[in-house]
């Protein structure tokens, strides 16, 4: 997110310099102060954007980013009464109109688009609000609802993102196998990301972010390889081995840890015995203080999300005010290289360097088939024992994974 300055060039400069290209985000802060729901806030908005833009016109930037979550019920732009209540407003800025918040994001991407930069918008995967679910069927989780009514009259938007936070891997989700039933226009995953923190409290006696667990960087690890080899089997360029392909990659949540997120986080009611003692150091009020703070969730390795510890690099010393921190790669960081500069990768693309080639497709035919079907069994396999674990269920060894037992559902 760039602010109102030049200072960014240098660092555009030397992503140019290095074949890297730059994707912009422009950011709001939440529906009761980031106002664009009239005539005028639009045109302040629109003018606000433009002058951004054109800002940060370098040759390194291909692409800006409007919104980020804009449609997840907690940034309060849309949303059913009964939510907006819950979060202490009487309703959401655009009430429960998807057409509404969508068009004005149409909107935004036509002042981008007239800089002849790239546009596209970030959702969140989650479902339409109650009263518009049934424009598009039950079949539709999540953003797929959203891309599904909003797509027809998006003519200023250039791809379609979605933050995803799945499990290990992407493959069974709805949008991997259904994206292509609602838009043809290119997609990216705008967030993944596993976080670097296993949360084990103590339970006993004093605590203090200490007690609260420890790092785990080869999980994090681990997981993330699995993620970034099942988006490269759907990719567009996917040469062999290929899932349904249909995306043209992801951005990595994060490059850095980030200290000031468990300010922002509360544990939410849950019967998990971990969470009283984890609420006697949660929220975390002290940015300076690496923080286990975050919430319950069934997308991370230990069923919990530790917001500051996503970074594949993390903060071995911090340095005072406006000079830079000393980091430290994760496991994740040298996986990566492997898979992108090292050859590492089993997948095969089209116009890829021909020394980083897995395999000849031609003189291994069956190759990619069997390296696809390891995988398939691999992901159904985790699939089945996820299942029997969160529903406390039985699955005979040729019985399929029920569909109510799937992540998503």
């Amino acid at each position: 997110t760039l602010k109102f300055s030049k200072r960014h060039k240098q660092f555009f400069d030397l992503a140019l310099a290095y074949n890297i290209s730059i994707f912009v985000g422009y950011d709001f802060v939440d529906g009761t102060k980031s106002i664009f729901n009239t005539e005028e806030t639009m045109v302040e908005m629109q003018e606000e954007l433009r002058t951004l833009v054109r800002a940060a016109k370098h040759p390194a930037v291909v692409a800006w980013i409007v919104g980020n979550e804009l449609n997840g019920p907690w940034n309060l732009f849309v949303c059913d009464k009964d939510l907006a209540e819950n979060f202490g407003v009487s309703g959401c800025q655009f009430g429960a109109s998807v057409e509404k918040l969508m068009k004005s994001v149409n909107l935004l991407c036509g002042v981008v688009r007239e800089e002849n930069v790239l546009c596209g918008t970030a959702l969140a995967n989650v479902n339409l609000p109650t009263e518009k679910q049934h424009l598009v069927g039950f079949q539709l989780w999540g953003a797929l609802g959203w891309i599904k009514i909003a797509d027809k009259f998006m003519d200023q938007i250039d791809f379609w993102g979605v933050n995803l936070y799945t499990r290990r891997y992407f493959s069974p989700m709805g949008i991997f196998h259904r994206f292509h039933l609602v838009s043809s226009r290119p997609f990216l995953i705008t967030e993944y990301g596993v976080d670097a923190y296993s949360l084990h409290p103590q339970l006993e006696g004093w605590n203090g972010y200490d007690t609260m667990g420890t790092e785990d960087e080869v999980s994090q690890a681990d997981w993330l390889s699995s993620m970034v080899e099942d988006i490269e089997r759907h990719a567009t360029t996917c040469k062999a081995g290929c899932g349904v392909r249909f995306t043209s990659g992801g951005a990595i949540m994060a490059w850095v840890d980030e200290y000031w997120k468990g300010k922002a986080v509360t544990p939410v009611p849950t019967s998990d015995e971990r969470m009283p003692t984890i609420a006697r150091v949660c929220p975390s009020l002290k940015e300076y203080l690496h923080s286990p703070c975050g919430y319950m969730s069934p997308t991370q390795p230990d069923l919990y999300v530790s917001e500051e510890w996503f970074g594949m690099m993390a903060v071995k010393q911090k340095c005072s005010i406006n000079k830079v921190d000393l980091l430290r790669p994760r496991v994740a960081y040298y996986l990566l290289k492997l898979l992108w500069t090292k050859g590492g990768t089993c997948t095969v693309f089209y116009g890829q360097d021909d020394a980083l080639v897995a395999y000849d497709t031609a003189d291994f035919p069956d190759c990619s088939k069997s390296m696809k079907s390891y995988h398939n069994r691999t992901m159904h396999l985790f699939m089945r024992a996820e299942a029997e674990a969160f529903h406390d269920i039985k699955i005979e060894p040729n019985e399929p994974t029920p569909v109510f037992a799937h992540f998503e559902n």
